[in-house]
């Protein structure tokens, strides 16, 4: 399986490119607190980074809960905790189709009188971000079976994802 360290060499320089671009995604959620994790995974200070989110919490608020399990999933990740970033991961799958099965009206309501007051249901990329890592995740516990399914799941999830809009 040669192939298969070339491949994980070539995500490992995907994910530090896009690790600003991620954190990046929930300062609105968590100003105080992110430059400091954003400065720490820099600097590959994953373990700091992750008590930081652990006590740090309720600066994301009961709206940003699925940005929090993004982020600390993904500090997990390159911490190597692999089997804490799956739990993380998976908690982070259950709110998104939470927070996907609401109803309409709610959303209406909530658009109509504050638009921040709604849930973050997290954006589409958002969405395949969690089936990369778990993939990841799977492929450093040596689960290549999961990892596959859950590259399938990516395929599956760009699918449903480019159905929605128009060519």
């Amino acid at each position: 399986m040669p192939r298969l360290g070339h491949n994980i060499k070539v995500w490992g320089r995907a994910i530090a490119w896009l690790s600003p671009v991620v954190l990046l995604a929930s300062c609105a959620s968590a100003p105080r607190i992110q430059p400091q994790v954003d400065a720490m995974v820099n600097t590959g200070q994953y373990g700091k980074a992750l008590e930081v989110l652990n006590d740090n919490t309720a600066l994301y608020g009961k709206n940003n809960e699925l940005l929090y399990l993004l982020d600390k999933g993904y500090v997990q990740h390159l911490n190597r905790d692999f089997p804490g970033s799956v739990s993380t991961f998976d908690a982070a799958k259950q709110k998104v189709d939470q927070l996907y099965t609401k109803s309409l009206s709610a959303i209406a309501a909530t658009w109509a009188v504050n638009d921040y007051a709604a849930p973050y249901s997290g954006e589409d990329f958002e969405r395949v971000f969690i089936n990369i890592f778990q993939s990841l995740n799977y492929m450093g516990l040596g689960k290549y079976d999961d990892a596959l399914v859950e590259a399938r799941d990516v395929d599956s999830t760009l699918n449903s994802i480019n159905s929605q809009y128009k060519e």
